[in-house]
């Protein structure tokens, strides 16, 4: 039981705190417009976390981590090269209410876009279930697993929410820059990944 704590924990963190596409983007988002859009975005991600984990446990059980299709992978890597290219669209001044209907689904649809669009999140999470049936493990506890995991995940990702609001008024508009160029980077960089692999 320890084990599967150490598990949950060490590896849920590193997933959490992974410097890819949903890390730079909840980290921009509750820079630019605040903790409440760090948390928008890391629902929608934990939301696609578990479609993708339940999807792995359920269809994929008894079978090793599948081949993804060279036209799936090709539909990610777009959507990443899209998102990289809205980060440098002109936006109004005027201070957005987070909350509202349309922009926080905006962001939440952003959080779920970002983590279903990249094939590396299904294959990571086939993994995990993969690497879970090598042990004589029940399927509830399994599922306890990959569960758990995404509760970790998302603790990690509200602890870089809390600490990005905490840095947020000493930084001026060159280190929000430097994040989007960084996020700009990583989602490119994510793209050529999922075609090159």
């Amino acid at each position: 039981m320890v084990e599967s704590i150490l598990f949950i924990l060490i590896t849920g963190f590193f997933m959490g705190f992974g410097f890819g596409p949903v890390f730079f983007s909840i980290l921009q988002g509750s820079l630019e417009k605040g903790w409440k859009s760090g948390v928008i975005i890391a629902l929608g991600t934990g939301l696609a976390e578990v479609i993708i984990a339940t999807i792995v446990f359920r269809v994929f059980y008894n079978q090793a981590v599948p081949e993804i299709s060279y036209p799936f992978k090709v539909a990610g890597a777009v959507c990443l090269f899209i998102m990289a290219a809205l980060q440098w669209r002109k936006k109004e001044e005027k201070q957005e209410n987070v909350l509202s209907g349309f922009t926080g689904a905006k962001l939440f649809g952003k959080g779920i876009l970002l983590t279903i669009s990249n094939p590396l999140n299904f294959l990571i999470w086939s993994g995990i279930n993969f690497h879970l049936k090598t042990y004589p493990f029940s399927k509830m506890v399994e599922a306890f697993h990959l569960y758990g995991l995404i509760l970790v995940i998302l603790l990690s990702q509200m602890t870089v929410i809390f600490f990005s609001h905490k840095i947020k008024d000493s930084l001026d508009e060159k280190y929000l820059k430097v994040f989007k160029w960084i996020l700009t980077v990583v989602l490119v960089l994510a793209a050529v990944k999922i075609l090159l692999d």
